[in-house]
């Protein structure tokens, strides 16, 4: 084997002068191009009679529109939390564009009460700009609503007649008639009628008889929701349209109130920040402003929908503790936590209306001068300084024009007007060099006041993010028994209503442009949040087509060659040839199935969440039911508050007396349940599984390259096909980049099937939560509160154990089948990867025995079809040759090695290691042609030894890698 011979060089990075999003929008770029160079191809195979026997042109269709498919399927959620008031929705209108209104705001005397997702939209000649889908909460949800409804109004009547009202009990029933009124105004029937049916458990009627039943539900599939399509040319009668089943306005007609019924709006329209970021949904969450649960339950849904978060919070709101738990919950934080986007800039906090701050009585009341910044303290000195200047030359101005009209006192004011006319239009020069100055300092004053407003809109952001990151390393750490975490936060100051105002070119003083409106960092990093994303779905889209397109125009293209043919009598010599050239890349891909086996088998979760009579959680358990009697900042509920959390079986409930609190017994379950398992869960599941994944990827391409490599240079070949498989390299780089794509996302898949059993867990909660709730709520009159609290201890304490054992198990269960799948997937990756290399020799030595690559029985609608393919072929060839240097390579997320090292304990550091047998007495080779003496010692042992594995029994596996790869 020579090495002189360099083997074809694989594709080039991107150009390094480029920033990540042009690589990135190149490589969309070429998607899109590919995609419609295929498009047009599979179109022609479609209308095609031609049926070639050397390629099966249906399978190559199905696999291009499987690809197609997926692109479609591709999107990154971006969400935006916050309670009602808080300018969430006007921030998410001025994101989408500076000029128009989409959502409803207060500002239209509505706010977004619905889910609503916001997508990019080209629209087409002739078909509406605005595109909504409103869908409607099914009949059988509505009516579990009205029925958990109605039945707290009896709880609190009877509870009421024995005890009494208090204040807090009069807010209930101003609740409970608030509800009654919205009712009626989606069903038509008076509030009287609607009181009198749901107090006698006629629900059905107030669904099956209101107005307009037959647009709002499925009367025949109680349990399937309706849809409804808006569209719109213009953005004002598009908000017009939309505005009644988003917006929670309250003055439409009886009959015709429409949003406390829908459950979520998706909204299609032009946008210049949602086109430059093709997949990027933004989604506005409701505030939790609605009485019943269903709404903020659907919020709570899609947001574990979320790629990334933007927590809203207002400038003029105090920030401590209290502010934060009301931001995020506790259960979120180790939702957060275990899915790692605390660890990879996942959340952004956006501090709203800063326009609002009087930042002088900010420092004279909050804040200390020198602890804004370290210029402030001589900027807002010299804006007082310069200020006083310019008040005192303003009134020199005034008293010169005074004078030069002939007026000793500017207060008298009686002068000739032709006098005046004439002093006005030749000012004197020292009130020429007065009125300059004067424009200087003002100058000079606006710049020093902004300078000043944006050090304090600066520091009180600072104020609120350290707030809120103290509050997640409290709930992060509480139950951590390793390192501490430290959360960092991105923070946005924001100010919605300037950048508006400077579309309309009437900027507020402070703010002249958009990085002081904030807007441009927000958008920055809301591009910056899908990169990463866009990034790998590109390069899976991309070399999956570059792979079906190698092979149509292998099948279409009759490129010339050299006017040769190889004796058939060589053939099985090459076969061999050939077959052991490639058993190293064999090797290396068993090697790494069996090592994947052995890491999976030693992530920490599955022994932690298995062993569910050891779990720490079951500690504990009864007495955080106990404590379910106060919230959780330690104030005892109100009877009817608790009743109302029973009634709810755990999920949440909004008070309606003042201060407003949320609780959600659910919530704090979960919580409980994953403190001590989110840390391990997200150092398992989102760090070393995605780097060896990488290392995986990684090792994989290097291994084919060494392939092309060693075919390109082995001497035993003949010449003629090392030259002819050196044209054809090109295609084995394009398989392993497809696999290399293929692993990056099979990774993503995998850790996105592991949240969704994280997020099961809720179910498997509440299940067996459900039959406390059902006893509990069966009392009722004097002492039902305490008959209550009684019966929840009594269930804690009987079923604790079983509960949180149970869901371990079916958590542990749903790990292990998530794991085998990973590792089927696995191995059917390496098997293509080898197979799709093994054709592209195969074919290769079929041409050369054959002198042609096409079938002898090709007829003329089988050669017109590929004479009719040939300009998609150019026109791809033509961009690949002038874009492809731009494209790169597929990117690989980074595999830090260092998670995946074992690191041995102290005692085991110092103790001499062993020599083996191996090594004390080796093994003697033997003499070509004979048998070595001795006992072989077995190839696995020394074949699959890893940098990360300790070679311990496994569960599945106990192999290591090879100690020649430690480097």
């Amino acid at each position: 084997m020579s090495g002189d011979t360099p083997p074809p060089e694989a594709p080039n990075p991107a150009h390094p002068e480029m920033s990540h999003e042009e690589v990135v929008k190149e490589k969309e770029d070429a998607v899109l191009h590919l995609l419609d160079n295929l498009a047009s191809i599979s179109r022609k195979i479609t209308e095609s009679k031609a049926e070639p026997s050397d390629i099966d042109l249906s399978t190559w269709d199905s696999t291009y529109k499987g690809i197609e498919q997926d692109f479609e399927k591709f999107f990154t959620h971006i969400g935006i939390c916050g309670d009602t008031g808080l300018g969430k929705t006007m921030l998410l209108n001025t994101l989408i564009s500076d000029t128009i209104d989409i959502a409803p705001s207060s500002q239209q005397a509505a706010c977004t009460a619905a889910v609503c997702c916001f997508q990019n939209h080209y629209p087409e000649s002739g078909k509406p700009k605005f595109i909504a889908k409103v869908t409607f909460k099914s009949k059988e949800d509505v009516e579990q609503e009205l029925a958990s409804m109605f039945q707290e109004m009896k709880d609190l009547r009877d509870r009421v007649e024995v005890e009494g009202s208090d204040e807090i009990t009069r807010n209930e029933e101003v609740r409970f008639q608030e509800q009654i009124k919205v009712i009626s105004g989606w069903s038509g029937f008076s509030p009287a009628r609607v009181k009198e049916l749901g107090l006698s458990d006629q629900i059905d009627q107030i669904t099956s008889c209101c107005e307009s039943a037959d647009m709002l539900f499925n009367l025949s599939e109680p349990n399937m929701a309706k849809q409804k399509r808006l569209s719109a040319d213009s953005p004002q009668k598009f908000l017009r349209e939309v505005t009644p089943f988003v917006g929670s306005i309250s003055n439409a007609k009886r009959g015709q109130l429409r949003w406390p019924l829908v459950e979520l709006v998706k909204i299609w329209l032009p946008s210049p920040l949602l086109s430059r970021c093709p997949g990027l949904i933004l989604v506005d969450l409701p505030g939790q402003m609605d009485a019943l649960d269903s709404r903020s339950q659907v919020a709570r849904g899609y947001y574990d929908k979320l790629d990334k978060m933007l927590i809203v919070t207002p400038a003029d709101r105090a920030q401590d503790n209290r502010t934060a738990t009301e931001l995020i919950c506790a259960d979120q934080i180790y939702d957060l936590e275990a899915s790692g986007k605390l660890d990879d800039d996942s959340i952004a906090i956006i501090i709203t209306k800063v326009d609002q701050l009087d930042w002088e009585k900010y420092v004279n009341t909050e804040a200390d001068p020198d602890s804004i910044s370290p210029s402030f303290a001589s900027d807002r000195d010299l804006y007082e300084e310069k200020s006083e200047q310019l008040r005192d030359l303003q009134e020199k101005i005034v008293s010169l024009k005074a004078e030069e009209n002939g007026c000793p006192e500017p207060i008298s004011g009686n002068c000739s007007s032709k006098r005046a006319v004439q002093d006005s239009s030749q000012p004197s020069l020292e009130l020429t060099q007065a009125m300059n100055l004067r424009h200087v300092l003002e100058s000079e004053v606006k710049e020093l006041y902004n300078r000043c407003l944006m050090a304090c809109i600066q520091s009180r952001s600072k104020g609120s993010v350290e707030a809120l990151q103290a509050y997640f390393d409290q709930v992060r750490n509480s139950a951590r028994q390793t390192q501490e975490a430290s959360t960092v936060l991105s923070v946005f100051p924001v100010s919605s209503k300037s950048q508006q105002n400077l579309a309309r070119k009437t900027p507020m003083d402070g703010f002249p442009n958009s990085t002081a409106t904030g807007f441009t960092a927000l958008k920055d990093w809301i591009v910056q949040a899908t990169l990463a994303s866009r990034e790998y779905q590109a390069d899976n889209i991309l070399y999956r087509c570059k792979v079906a397109f190698d092979a149509i125009e292998e099948w279409a293209v009759d490129k010339p060659r050299a006017p040769f043919q190889l004796d058939r009598k060589s053939k099985p010599e090459i076969e061999q040839l050939l077959k052991e050239a490639s058993l190293k890349l064999k090797d290396d891909l068993k090697r790494s199935e069996r090592n994947l086996q052995s890491l999976m088998g030693r992530l920490e979760p599955y022994s932690a969440i298995k062993n569910g009579a050891e779990d720490p959680a079951v500690n504990g358990f009864s007495n955080l039911i106990d404590r379910f009697q106060r919230d959780i900042d330690g104030s005892r509920l109100h009877w009817s508050t608790y009743s109302a959390c029973i009634r709810r079986q755990g999920r949440q409930f909004r008070t309606s007396h003042k201060p407003r609190k949320t609780h959600c017994w659910e919530a704090r379950l979960y919580g409980h349940y994953w403190a001590r398992k989110a840390h391990i869960w997200s150092l398992a599941f989102t760090k070393k599984l995605p780097a060896y994944f990488a290392v995986l990827a990684n090792r994989a391409g290097q291994s084919v390259n060494h392939n092309v490599h060693v075919i390109c240079n082995l001497d035993s070949l003949p010449r003629e096909y090392r030259e002819a498989f050196g044209r054809v390299a090109y295609k084995a780089y394009n398989l392993a980049m497809e696999y290399q794509s293929k692993m990056i996302q099979t990774a993503a898949q995998f850790r996105a099937n592991i949240n969704k059993i994280r997020l099961k867990s809720r179910i498997f909660m509440n299940e067996p939560m459900k039959k406390g709730y059902i006893e509990a709520s069966q009392h009722h009159g004097k002492g039902m509160v305490k008959k209550q609290i009684q019966t929840m201890h009594d269930f804690a304490v009987k079923y604790g154990d079983e509960i949180i054992t149970s869901i371990g198990a079916k958590v542990s269960e749903q790990l292990i089948e998530a794991r085998k799948e990973l590792y089927r997937q696995y191995k059917r990756l390496n098997s293509e990867l080898i197979e799709n290399l093994g054709k592209i020799e195969t074919q290769l030595l079929k041409q050369l025995y054959s002198g042609s690559k096409h079938a002898p029985d090709c007829g003329a609608e089988v050669k017109e079809l590929r004479y009719s393919l040939l300009d998609e072929i150019k026109s791809w060839n033509e961009y690949f040759d002038s874009h492809g240097s731009k494209i790169g390579p597929v990117r690989i997320p980074p595999g830090d090695e260092i998670l995946l090292t074992d690191t041995p304990d102290e005692e085991e550091k110092k103790k001499p290691k062993k020599a083996s047998k191996a090594e004390k007495k080796p093994r003697k080779a033997a003499a070509p042609g004979k048998k070595a003496k001795g006992k072989a010692k077995k190839d696995i042992q020394e074949d699959a030894r890893d940098e990360w594995c300790d070679g311990s029994e496994q569960e599945e596996s106990g192999y290591a890698t090879p100690p020649e790869e430690k480097k």
